[in-house]
């Protein structure tokens, strides 16, 4: 591999940090070329119908185009679908090679035909994210070769997002707008690992022409062939049952530099579970396409949510969200959706309420000293849940107290959902660093105003409305589950709604909204049977 500044460890984490240098500003505002999107630029305005029509605008009319471009592009400008930006590249792709184009319009077509498959990746078109993918890593194999590791370490990384989103196990998801870097950002280890594996190929290739040089033994003669040693089956049995494994990861390592914890309290003991052991990685449901229904059946007003959330599992070897907020309306199901997913995914999520918290030691933990000495949340819960990347729903973030006394519950939740602080959070009661990468991370809140900036900017946050009087059937039928596991009901003494039960609830839920409404209309129907017809 070339020597290159760029191969240089400090330059790959310049770019970890700070990729503006080839992706742009975060911010967004504009439309970015097309290098920079390769490099993991995001859409103007963070949505790619946006920056669609930033983009075909100037073409609306351009002079010269053929009169089935020009329709094309009003097409895809007014109503912006798959098909009709993948019909729009085609036609783009066809009017760059006329000569007699206008030179104006010729260079605005070059541009637009040569961005047109990002939009319709963002879109979830799973042919043009394969497209991208195919081309990302054949670009960063060159950028290894010439040693320019921080370029590479962008090009795999977005590669990998796009290979991903290529073997989605279901289609026609509705796109719904948000920056890309916080999914970007989740794959920022596995990036890491493809490069050091590259450069390790590299090195194993050379060290192979090596050693032929020196078998050949002459000029013009081949080494004879080294035969390889026979493999029982029972080792290859045993290599395929390793390439299945669970995946796991160290979340502590080194602590022969703590102290062990005097009377009750001895953290070394208390984290035992964790320190120095491969800690498993809950992975993807088998079956995607079952999840999906399972919540779709439970939450409905979340269909473009979960599809946002479930499509990018697909081909991830363990479960790995990027941070998230829901924001909605009080009642509207947030921190039951939240829940829920966690619960499919299998994830054993947790709620911390943040309502009204005034310090950050529920989430950062206590040092050792006093009598509440705890570890961080991360730390509990990977302890609670046995693997090293379990939910944690922290409710009502827009609520959390802002007095820094205690230090600021928010201030602690930027550093455990950064991609860098996460990975070496200092544990005060274990006095060692914890590798939280892994946790998954939900919030919610009734709206982002006051919510601090630097949170929301790492995080995908989705906008959910209160669920309407049409989900109200499957809504009833997923509360009454859950009252009758609350209460120890079986299903033959709390069967379904018959249909006069079904025009009450209808009658008292009208427009819908809040779900904590219906549950008490729930319960007041199963109550009323209990009562009996009244005299």
């Amino acid at each position: 591999m070339t020597k290159h500044p760029a191969s240089s460890a400090a330059a790959v984490r310049a770019v970890i940090l700070d990729p503006r240098a080839y992706a742009g500003p975060r911010d967004c505002r504009d439309t970015r070329t097309r290098v920079q999107l390769l490099y993991g630029g995001g859409m103007a305005g963070h949505s790619a119908i946006d920056d669609l029509r930033t983009r075909l605008k100037p073409l609306l009319g351009a002079a010269g185009l053929r009169d089935r471009t020009s329709a094309a592009v009003t097409a895809a400008y007014e109503d912006t679908t798959i098909a009709r930006v993948a019909e729009l590249e085609r036609r783009l792709t066809g009017e760059a090679l006329r000569a007699s184009l206008p030179a104006p319009t010729l260079a605005l077509v070059r541009d637009v035909a040569g961005v047109l498959v990002f939009h319709q990746a963002e879109l979830g078109c799973e042919v043009a994210s394969a497209r991208l993918a195919a081309e990302l890593f054949s670009m960063a194999a060159a950028q290894i070769r010439a040693g320019m590791l921080d370029r590479a370490f962008l090009v795999v990384r977005h590669a990998l997002l796009r290979a991903e989103d290529a073997q989605a196990p279901y289609r026609d998801a509705p796109y719904i707008p948000g920056p890309s870097y916080p999914r970007l950002e989740t794959y920022d280890i596995e990036a890491a690992a493809w490069v050091q594996a590259f450069t390790v190929f590299g090195t194993a290739i050379r060290m192979v022409e090596d050693e032929d040089e020196i078998l050949k033994g002459g000029a013009g003669q081949v080494a004879p062939p080294v035969p390889l040693p026979a493999r029982s089956v029972r080792e290859i049995l045993t290599d395929a049952k390793a390439s299945l494994a669970v995946p796991t990861i160290i979340v502590v390592g080194d602590v022969s530099h703590v102290q062990p914890g005097r009377r009750d309290g001895d953290p070394l003991k208390e984290g035992a579970a964790l320190i120095g052991k491969p800690i498993p990685l809950a992975v993807p449901p088998a079956d995607l396409p079952a999840a999906r229904s399972e919540l779709m059946a439970e939450l409905p007003q979340f269909e473009p949510v979960i599809d946002r959330i479930l499509r990018p599992l697909a081909g991830q070897r363990s479960t790995r969200l990027p941070p998230i907020v829901l924001v909605g309306p009080p009642g509207c199901g947030k921190t039951r959706a939240a829940r829920r997913l966690g619960e499919v995914l299998r994830l054993s999520p947790s709620v911390y309420s943040m309502g009204g918290a005034n310090d950050s030691l529920v989430l950062g933990g206590v040092s050792r000293g006093w009598s509440t000495a705890m570890f961080c949340a991360p730390f509990r819960e990977m302890l609670r849940a046995g693997i090293a990347n379990p939910l944690i729903i922290p409710d009502e973030i827009d609520k959390a107290g802002t007095s820094r006394q205690n230090g600021n519950p928010i201030d602690v939740l930027i550093q455990l959902t950064g991609v860098e602080s996460s990975a070496r959070y200092r544990d005060p009661y274990l006095q060692a660093d914890v590798d939280g990468s892994h946790v998954n991370w939900i919030m919610t809140a009734n709206s982002v105003h006051g919510v601090n900036a630097a949170l929301l900017d790492r995080c995908l946050v989705f906008h959910v409305d209160a669920p309407g009087p049409e989900h109200l059937r499957p809504l009833a039928l997923s509360i009454l589950a859950e009252v009758r596991r609350d209460r120890g009901l079986d299903e033959r003494w709390a069967p379904t709604f018959d249909e006069t039960e079904w025009a009450a609830l209808a009658r008292h839920w009208p427009r819908g909204g809040s779900l904590r409404a219906l549950r008490r209309l729930v319960e007041i129907a199963l109550d009323a049977r209990e009562a009996g017809p009244r005299h």
